[in-house]
């Protein structure tokens, strides 16, 4: 009688012939690169009441996230995949990870794992990212301007194997006011599959046509398969850059050309202490107000990458550079006749960092040329 009791209360407790229950997903994943932006939410069907969820990175060592899910009427879905993603990816400064979502039932122990190979992306492209990252670099400008006292980067994403060729067509003019053209190539393998930053470098670029003919570099057409990016030479340096993450979580400078107003105040207590007024508890605040000059309608649309980026530095990516934006207004307009309104307002992200501007090699010589009477 006591064993047919003990075998009535295991029928009850365990499944049915003892199988494994199963778990499958419902929700498409494509296995090929995919922006960030199109991660949703993973519903999974499952026989079981209960499913564990694990998100880790590619090589399984870190998890990005781990809960319990219970399920109703057989479905258990994972919520906010997108931001749990983005938010490691701007943690650690990635631009391109696969990761891993595995789905385990409580009971019998059956599991699925969901890959999926991500480019950071904060808004929608209209192309499939495939034929995007194939076919431009992770920016969304079509020309930049360059200096020979400041270096472009640009970033590229390359599957394992893939052929690069890096093609250099440098447009110059001679001493005489010739113009003439160059063309130089470079070929390498691309090792694994990820980002590969390339370093646009004025002298680097000119000594591949450096003679005692060539004046100045008058553009220059940069391709890496289909990608390209024309440079324009600036006609001077530009002392203030702003580093920052843009859409694709990669870094650009932003060269500012506008005026700046810098506002500096004082918050603070008063009290008067054996009849002397006394200050206490003071909050000194200083802020920069900024206003573009005119700029094409490309950069001005790419500027909002800037305003909104959630890592920005001027100059070097140094924590004491580091710097947010407060407000801004920013108005773009097709009219032909019309203005694109930028102006923004800026501080350091430490509170107790003031602007102590050196004086530059530009400035300093200001006052070294001889002076000429102008009536004489």
């Amino acid at each position: 009688g006591c064993c047919l009791l003990c075998n009535l209360v295991c029928r009850l407790l365990l499944p049915a012939n003892n199988t494994t229950m199963p778990i499958k997903l419902d929700t498409y994943v494509p296995e090929e690169l995919m922006y960030s932006s199109q991660l949703s939410s993973l519903t999974f069907t499952t026989a079981d009441d209960v499913v564990d969820i694990i998100v880790f990175d590619d090589d399984q060592q870190t998890k990005m996230m781990d809960c319990r899910l219970y399920s109703y009427k057989g479905k258990v879905t994972l919520y906010d995949v997108r931001e749990i993603v983005e938010e490691y990816m701007k943690m650690h400064g990635l631009s391109f990870m696969k990761f891993w979502v595995r789905a385990t039932n409580r009971v019998g122990g059956a599991s699925i794992d969901v890959g999926a190979k991500v480019l950071f992306c904060s808004f929608s492209p209209n192309i499939a990212a495939p034929l995007f990252a194939s076919r431009y670099f992770l920016t969304t400008l079509s020309a930049m301007e360059f200096d020979a006292d400041n270096d472009v980067y640009l970033s590229a994403y390359h599957e394992k194997g893939e052929e690069i060729v890096s093609v250099y067509n440098i447009v110059y003019r001679t001493i005489s006011g010739e113009i003439k053209a160059e063309r130089f190539e470079e070929r390498s393998i691309a090792g694994e599959t990820g980002i590969t930053d390339y370093m646009v470098c004025y002298l680097d670029i000119m000594s591949y046509v450096w003679s005692d003919d060539c004046k100045e570099m008058i553009s220059l057409n940069f391709q890496i398969g289909n990608r390209m990016m024309i440079f324009y030479l600036r006609e001077k340096p530009v002392e203030v850059c702003f580093s920052f993450r843009n859409a694709f979580n990669c870094w650009e400078d932003y060269y500012l050309q506008g005026s700046t107003n810098v506002k500096t105040s004082t918050d603070k207590n008063e009290a008067i202490c054996s009849g002397t007024i006394q200050h206490y508890d003071k909050r000194n605040k200083q802020l920069f107000e900024v206003k573009t000059a005119p700029m094409r309608t490309e950069e001005a649309e790419w500027l909002t990458q800037f305003l909104l980026s959630h890592h920005i530095f001027k100059g070097s990516n140094n924590e004491e550079q580091r710097i947010i934006i407060e407000e801004f207004t920013h108005e773009v307009t097709d009219d032909d006749a019309g203005k694109h309104k930028i102006e923004f307002t800026w501080r350091y992200a430490k509170a107790d960092k003031f602007a102590l501007e050196l004086p530059t090699s530009h400035n300093a010589r200001v006052f070294t040329k001889q002076f000429k009477d102008t009536f004489q």
